[in-house]
């Protein structure tokens, strides 16, 4: 399983790298067109825009399975291993709670939003599919957090 996720993981990675790729190739094209060859481009601003965004809800996923995201663990100093281990225990509990929150709520503007198209993009896509991404990084952060619980559990990772 551990190496399932690991493959996760580096996709996720991937996918991000690519969508940085996409963000900087819009705006580039955006600004050589603009003050280049004094004509914008319309499909730049919502491409590098729902990039960025993407890149934002990848980037956190793969962090949760990382360990990588921000937080504060100064005042871990004060507590035993077992506080140590509580602490971690709950603050895992309450990022699986988040995820699934908003993987819920992602659902929700997905079946709002299915009949909309994004205006602006050379193709035909809707708000829905746009919106996507927050629903598979939800899903993945509760994947990656059980499994970082279970290691916690199991004393891995210590």
């Amino acid at each position: 399983m551990s190496r399932i996720l690991a493959w996760c993981e580096w996709a996720l990675n991937l996918l991000g790298a690519v969508l940085v790729a996409v963000v900087l190739v819009a705006v580039c094209a955006q600004v050589i067109m603009r003050y280049v060859f004094n004509d914008a481009t319309m499909w730049s601003d919502p491409v590098a825009s729902a990039a960025m965004a993407w890149l934002t809800f990848v980037a956190m996923a793969a962090a949760v399975r990382s360990d990588g995201n921000m937080y504060v663990r100064f005042s871990w100093n004060w507590l035993s291993d077992r506080g140590r281990r509580v602490a971690e225990a709950v603050s895992l509990v309450l990022a699986i709670v988040f995820a699934i929150a908003l993987s819920f709520s992602a659902w929700e503007l997905m079946e709002v939003t299915k009949s909309a198209s994004v205006e602006g993009v050379p193709i035909d896509v809707s708000w829905a599919t746009m919106y996507s991404i927050i629903l598979l990084s939800g899903a993945f952060i509760v994947i990656f957090t059980l499994e970082r619980f279970f290691n916690l559990i199991r004393g891995a990772g210590q």
